[in-house]
């Protein structure tokens, strides 16, 4: 058997990935410092052909020494944002098979994407560092606009997200940010206005086809959260080919040749503008979902291209059947999170509701400006899209989280 490896992985999909693993021929090694994580997920999936090793994820020796030990390995299948960087230096030290790593340092620098795009002619917007302590309101209206974004340059989940609309917000910000704790530096972005999507790709050796465009329902100003998301979006055939168009020139410039990619970008009325590009399927339940309408398995893709094969799924043009849709549970308001009620209720919505839990009663919900402030993702399918997520939404009418104080 040949040996596989995810230094850590998203909440949900590790199981099925290892089972894409075993089927074949190789072994899944899931390296992760808090492996209660994924306890829900492989639950419901199984571990068979998965071994677990509790390793310092943070620590470039502790992973590298756990990899030696492993033996002889195939593949490094990823990267996940919490330990992207470190798995490209432990690839790079090793000798290993993994992403394209100078195009993932890009797209993961939020700084460095924008100018990139800005230079190549890709995007109409602009970022700079911004020190909130320092950096001057009328300075960065002047080289970004107005209202502009603030955000972390290695950020994800839309944590470390402000949107700022006025000089009042700007001063309001440095208060805020005793609290923030950013991966990377802050900058300040244009704020592109109109509906968000993501490009959901595969490439192969340059070679981009578009899976399907996902489509999302974002939290009210100035709160930057996603509330729901769709797929397929179900744009005209002329539009979607302009997108695929476009997303491959996006990739090819940044240098992204090998893999899945989630790109997020805003559709305004001068054209598509990208708001970040990640190196991964969408995160949640998505992959499985994704999965089972395109009728191709995205995790035997992962596993084909850890293994330096062509996956199967590039050579079949995508043939969606129906649609899924995905609402995440936020908690209320900070506090201890109890628990859901009106569970009971569920399975007599349409779309075959199924609830994923994200935290367990106990924990503390510290805000609920983010993602971080999830406590379930609620996913439902249909005949479309559009159908996958008005039963979704119908189904969340139904449940309460209850947040008991801290």
């Amino acid at each position: 058997m040949k040996n596989l490896v995810t230094i850590e992985w998203m909440f949900f999909g590790v199981g099925r990935l290892a089972a894409a693993a075993a089927r074949k021929g190789a072994t899944l090694h899931l390296l992760t410092d808090h492996r209660a994580i994924y306890s829900y997920d492989l639950e419901r999936t199984g571990t068979g052909g998965l071994v677990v090793h509790d390793v310092d994820t943070r620590d470039p020796d502790a992973v590298t020494a756990a990899l030696e030990a492993i033996g002889e390995v195939a593949g490094v299948i990823g990267p996940v944002e919490k330990t992207d960087m470190l798995t490209l230096d432990v690839i790079a030290r090793l000798g290993l098979r993994g992403p394209a790593a100078e195009a993932v340092r890009l797209v993961r620098d939020k700084r460095r994407l924008r100018a990139h795009l800005a230079d190549a002619g890709l995007s109409k917007g602009a970022g700079v560092l911004a020190d909130p302590a320092t950096a001057r309101w009328d300075e960065l209206t002047a080289a970004v606009g107005s209202p502009f974004v603030v955000k972390d340059t290695a950020g994800s989940s839309s944590q470390n997200v402000w949107l700022i609309r006025s000089q009042e917000e700007f001063d309001g910000l440095r208060g805020t940010l005793r609290d923030a704790h950013p991966t990377g530096r802050l900058m300040a972005e244009s704020y592109f206005v109109g509906p968000l999507y993501s490009a959901e790709t595969l490439s192969w050796h340059g070679d981009t086809r578009l899976l399907g465009i996902s489509g999302r329902i974002m939290s009210p100003e100035p709160i930057c959260r996603e509330e729901a998301l769709a797929f397929p979006v179900a744009f005209p055939a002329a539009t979607r080919d302009e997108i695929a168009e476009w997303i491959t020139g996006v990739l090819d410039s940044v240098g992204y040749s090998d893999g899945f990619a989630h790109t997020e970008f805003i559709l305004t009325d001068s054209g598509f503008e990208v708001v970040e590009i990640n190196p991964r399927i969408p995160g949640g339940p998505c992959g499985e979902h994704m999965s089972e309408v395109l009728g191709a398995d995205l995790y035997e893709a992962m596993v084909e291209m850890a293994l330096d094969i062509r996956p199967g799924m590039l050579d079949r043009p995508p043939a969606p059947t129906g649609g899924t849709a995905s609402v995440p549970l936020y908690a209320p308001r900070t506090g201890v999170f109890a628990g859901i009620e009106g569970l009971d209720r569920l399975d007599a919505h349409q779309g075959d509701v199924v609830l994923h839990p994200t935290r367990s009663p106990g924990q503390t919900v510290h805000t609920v400006r983010d993602q971080s402030a999830a406590v379930a993702i609620l996913s439902a399918g249909g005949d479309t899209a559009e159908l996958a997520l008005l039963n979704a939404l119908s189904a969340t009418r139904a449940l309460h989280v209850a947040i008991d104080p801290a």
